[in-house]
């Protein structure tokens, strides 16, 4: 990934939680090693990232320092067999909770392609009312098309009106949830414990094993929301090796020192036009490898 004007870095994987190199041999592991300094020499990298649920790499690229953040965790959670199972496990506050939409008038709908509009309505005003730049509508569109019965999408509407959404990725025996956002103004509705019961519900009853529920920061609303449904949190452990410095720039590994100057940003993102946000996210986003 490379930003314009900066020098880029190899990272494993861009826009997710955990990836990195796997080997059944010490031959293949030097050759991936060999591969990959020549390739950070080819293309002027300064950095590669190894993002990984492990403390240790598995592995070392020649001397070079490494520098690790691990203030972030992914929230799992076990799943039943059946989504009855699953919901008789539940405390009855949560219980209650699934059903508040119910009573309110929301329902849940599958889709696709064809529903990709609807989505982008709900996920584009969020991430601008959140402060971030949002991914472009064809990236979504290429999600769909490349994942194919590997990929589910979930909206929940109020009438005519999508007020929830998410994409869920089916990964071997785990649901994962990438992305997901309400609108905000409909939050009193719950519409996002619709949109996530469904979605743990269909994991259930399809045999999965898993359940993730994607990165969050301890003590932080979305782990909260997250905590509540059971999902236990596995650290992650993002490695940072340096390729053209002999020492490591000091990482800031505290949430509050790392999104320091964030805020600033997330203000004035939020005073943008819609349309100019989306047009501007899409651009930049590109270059935001979380």
């Amino acid at each position: 990934m490379k930003i314009p004007f900066r020098k880029g870095s190899l990272i494993s994987l861009p826009f997710c939680d955990t990836a990195g190199p796997l080997f059944d041999s010490e031959e293949i592991e030097n050759i991936f090693i060999s591969e990959t300094l020549s390739l950070c020499r080819k293309i002027d990298v300064e950095k590669i990232e190894i993002r990984s649920p492990i403390s240790e790499t598995g592995f070392k690229i020649g001397s070079f320092p490494t520098e690790t953040i691990s203030h972030k965790v992914r929230m799992f959670l076990d799943l039943p067999d059946s989504s009855e199972k699953l919901l008789k496990s539940f405390k009855s506050k949560l219980r209650s909770q699934i059903n508040k939409p119910v009573k309110e008038g929301l329902r849940f709908e599958w889709g696709s392609i064809n529903k990709l509009n609807d989505f982008y309505q709900v996920f584009s005003v969020n991430m601008k009312e959140l402060g971030s730049p949002v991914h472009s509508w064809m990236w979504f569109s290429s999600i769909l098309e490349f994942y194919e019965d590997k990929v589910r999408m979930g909206l929940v509407y109020k009438g005519s009106q999508p007020v929830a959404c998410g994409i869920v990725l089916l990964v071997n025996d785990t649901v994962t949830i990438p992305w997901a956002s309400t609108l905000r103004k409909y939050n009193y509705l719950s519409p996002n414990m619709m949109l996530y019961w469904n979605f743990l519900a269909f994991a259930s009853d399809g045999g999965y094993a898993y359940f993730d529920f994607g990165r969050s920061s301890p003590g932080e609303s979305t782990y909260r929301f997250k905590a509540q449904w059971g999902g236990q949190p596995e650290a992650l452990y993002w490695h940072n090796i340096s390729i053209k410095k002999k020492k490591v720039s000091k990482v800031n590994t505290t949430p509050e020192k790392l999104n320091a100057n964030r805020e600033i940003a997330t203000y004035l993102w939020r005073k943008l036009p819609l349309c100019v946000a989306n047009s501007l996210g899409s651009r930049i986003r590109k270059y935001i490898s979380l």
